[in-house]
């Protein structure tokens, strides 16, 4: 089993270290052919690009139409470099540079001489820092192609040695090929760079001269291979926010996923020259600081991400745990200092940090290695991966000490292969738990019929059930007509409809006469049946749309819609002369007398004083010797 595990291991090693050596195949283009002499350039060779040798003075910005004076005592840089100012011979922190390079022609003039060779752009490489740059033609034609020194340093038909009063920091170059006039033997070019201490200043990448369809084919092939790599990572930013609000036992690594994936695009954007494309006001410092700050935000986040997807390595109270959490915060303060330092200072504690960095993940990525072999399955991927970022991140060191740049920042194509891998799992894994719910969905499903068929049937008895309870909650027992609850919910509902709508309404409140005295010589069974009889009879007598209702002891109400007191009172007189008609079988004797108290309402009236007035009007029949009606004769509508 160990024997396997470590076969598998090894594939992926060399599946990785094959995809490295395939990104990376437009590193050394001076492999093709080399360069015949320092200063001196065949565009049939390396594809136009500018890499070796060039002509150079330190201290002085020469303009073109000078450069053959300067030709006679020559001194040699590489291109690609950077240079401090002991290589410049220069004294202080800062100076002037003047670069130029010779054109050999021969090879790509043969088809085309005399008229010289057409159809010819150029593209400025990675200057890192402000610089002119100018084509000479060789018949005198001499075009500047790119400038973001003039605003510190003007132009002029003179050397110029004089230093800006201030600190330079030109925009970042954007390295859209410019069309070029036709180019003759003795075409060459120059470029003017104000160098700054220590990597500020030089290139990274050399420029550019050729063919226009095939330069433009190139820059388009690289920006699509990185926009591809930006758009995954940000589609992973987005997958991993999800998966990490959704997962429980892996929500570090999703965590540190989402980190990494964003941080992965940041630098893409800022290493492929995608964030000079969208953001044109940015100045070459503003460009270190961002490169620097992402590179140490990342080292950061590499280091205290470890202890969550690696726990099984740094366990709690461990020696190996506390130096992950003593590492981490380290770029972070790091960055701090960007606050205070110039940007070649900032620079420099960037790059002592990332040798300290190196050095520990060197030998932390040998023991992921060894312990690979023997690792439980749930940790075999986290290491892998691990071990893969931090190769990239050595390799793309071993490259800036070597001043050569790759197609693809490898830190960040590390950490995309990375959670590529991962994400992958995670979508299998998931498919299976897919296949296993779909079973068992078809068992539920046949369950959930079942059950839905008893739930719907419980349900309707529940209905009816409340629809009972309910006509019992507003319902007088005793009577059978509607009770006090129902008779405030019905007055509030009329008084707010007449307000609303304008209409008439009135309230009436019937009391029985003498109700007491009935209980008192009849008994309290005769005093129930003639509370029934007085219920029937009412209920016959009033229309659909009015609301009779029994709100207390012998106390009833009746709420008449639509209908003015000039109305109500008769049919009120009508109901009483009805009610004193009844006869009781038991108790012939015994004659039913009920006095009545109503009200109109009016514009000022709610519930309470409507109600106040109807028992005002009562109070009223009472004092006037009982068995009559009597009406509030207050404002009206």
């Amino acid at each position: 089993m160990k024997k396997n595990k470590a076969l598998r291991v090894s594939i992926f090693f060399g599946v990785f270290l094959c995809l490295l050596y395939f990104v990376s195949g437009k590193l050394s283009p001076l492999n093709e052919c080399e360069q015949q002499s320092p200063g001196y350039f065949d565009l049939a060779c390396n594809d136009g690009l500018l890499d070796g040798k060039w002509f150079f003075v330190g201290g002085t910005l020469i303009p073109p139409g000078l450069i053959d004076d300067y030709n006679k005592q020559p001194k040699f840089l590489f291109v690609p470099s950077y240079w401090d100012l002991d290589t410049l011979g220069l004294d202080g922190y800062s100076g002037y540079v003047t670069l130029w390079a010779e054109l050999d022609l021969a090879e790509v003039t043969a088809s085309s001489a005399p008229d010289g060779v057409s159809g010819m752009v150029f593209q400025t490489g990675d200057i890192q820092s402000s610089s002119r740059v100018y084509v000479d033609n060789g018949r005198g034609e001499v075009i500047k192609v790119f400038d973001n020194l003039s605003e510190f340093s003007p132009e002029s038909d003179e050397p110029n040695d004089i230093k800006p009063s201030r600190w330079v920091s030109g925009l970042l170059p954007i390295s859209a090929p410019v069309k070029l006039p036709s180019l003759y033997a003795g075409s060459r070019v120059v470029v003017q760079i104000y160098n700054e201490d220590y990597r500020i200043g030089g290139f990274s990448h050399s420029v550019v001269i050729g063919p226009g369809a095939e330069v433009h084919f190139s820059a388009l092939a690289r920006w699509i291979f990185h926009a591809v790599i930006i758009g995954a990572c940000f589609v992973m930013v987005i997958y991993c926010v999800i998966l990490a609000f959704c997962s429980v036992d892996d929500s570090a690594l999703y965590t540190f996923l989402l980190l990494m994936s964003l941080g992965a695009g940041v630098r893409l954007m800022i290493s492929s020259g995608l964030l000079q494309q969208l953001f044109a006001n940015i100045r070459v410092d503003d460009f270190f600081y961002l490169s620097w700050s992402s590179a140490l935000v990342m080292a950061s986040v590499l280091s205290f991400s470890q202890l969550y997807i690696l726990p099984e390595i740094f366990s709690p109270g461990s020696w190996k745990r506390k130096s992950a959490l003593l590492l981490s915060p380290i770029p972070l303060v790091c960055i701090l200092f960007s606050l205070v330092l110039p940007v070649n200072q900032f620079v420099m504690l960037g790059h002592w940090v990332r040798l300290v960095y190196s050095a520990i993940c060197v030998s932390y990525c040998m023991a992921l290695i060894v312990t690979l072999c023997f690792a439980k399955p749930k940790f075999v991927f986290p290491k892998i991966g691990v071990v893969f970022i931090i190769s990239g991140s050595m390799l793309d060191g071993y490259l800036y000490s070597k001043n050569l740049r790759p197609y693809v920042d490898f830190f960040s194509f590390s950490i995309f292969v990375f959670i590529l891998v991962q994400t992958t799992k995670m979508a299998w894994a998931y498919i299976q738990v897919l296949l296993k719910e779909r079973v068992l969905f078809q068992d539920l499903k046949v369950l959930n019929d079942s059950l839905g068929h008893q739930v719907l049937d419980r349900t309707k008895d529940l209905q009816l059930a409340n629809i009972e309870l309910e006509k019992i909650a507003a319902t007088d027992a005793l009577t059978g007509v509607p009770n006090r609850r129902a008779f405030d919910l019905k007055v509030g509902a009329e008084v707010a409809g007449s307000n609303l709508l304008g209409t008439p309404v009135c309230l009436a409140i019937c009391d029985i006469d003498w109700f007491k005295s009935v209980n008192d010589n009849y008994g309290h069974d005769f005093g129930d049946q003639v509370l029934i009889a007085l219920a029937q009879s009412v209920e016959t007598r009033v229309r659909r749309v009015d609301f009779f209702a029994r709100i207390g002891g012998e106390e009833f109400a009746l709420v008449l819609s639509n209908t003015d007191i000039s109305t109500a009172q008769p049919l009120l007189n009508d109901i009483r002369l009805k009610l004193a008609a009844i006869l009781f079988s038991e108790h012939p004797e015994y004659k039913l007398s009920v006095s009545f108290g109503c009200a109109e309402i009016n514009s000022s009236d709610n519930v309470r004083t409507l109600y106040k007035r109807a028992d005002k009007a009562l109070y009223l029949a009472k004092q006037q010797g009982r068995g009559r009606c009597a009406v509030d004769e207050g404002d009206r509508r």
